[in-house]
């Protein structure tokens, strides 16, 4: 199975709908290349399906700067009688890295920090993992 990585920034609010079988929350990442006069953006359509979906779709924001590991498919169509194409992932991972808030403010993710001078803080490590690091 083919996996695609991709980060940019989501393009406008995501939006979930709901299938007989299942929910789909789908949002497009505008991916850049390359710069100055050689900048280009690609427009790469996402689908995370299910539960996930659904309570990450508040978080999945204009502007949001995110991370998607997926498979990839093309999917070709017919618009106003012209040939098109575009990308579609189906997410299997995401990363969200900040982005712009309403008022045009940067957001910054939010991060869970560790003490990492307490003995025997293991950083977001359950303690029944065997191979847990302590941080001294």
């Amino acid at each position: 199975m083919k996996i695609l990585n991709i980060a940019g920034n989501i393009v406008r609010n995501a939006e979930t709908r709901h299938t007989q079988a299942d929910s789909v929350t789908s949002f497009t990442v505008a991916v850049n290349t390359g710069s100055g006069e050689r900048k280009t953006t690609d427009y790469v359509e996402c689908a995370l399906w299910g539960k996930r979906g659904e309570t990450l779709c508040q978080y999945l924001t204009k502007g949001t700067v995110v991370s998607v590991s997926g498979v990839p498919r093309i999917r070709q169509f017919e618009h106003k009688g012209e040939h098109r194409a575009e990308m579609q992932i189906r997410v299997n991972e995401i990363g969200m890295h900040g982005g712009r808030s309403t008022d045009g403010e940067y957001v910054k993710p939010q991060s869970h920090q560790a003490d990492y001078n307490a003995p025997g803080a293991a950083v977001g490590l359950d303690e029944d993992i065997p191979f847990a690091l302590e941080w001294r």
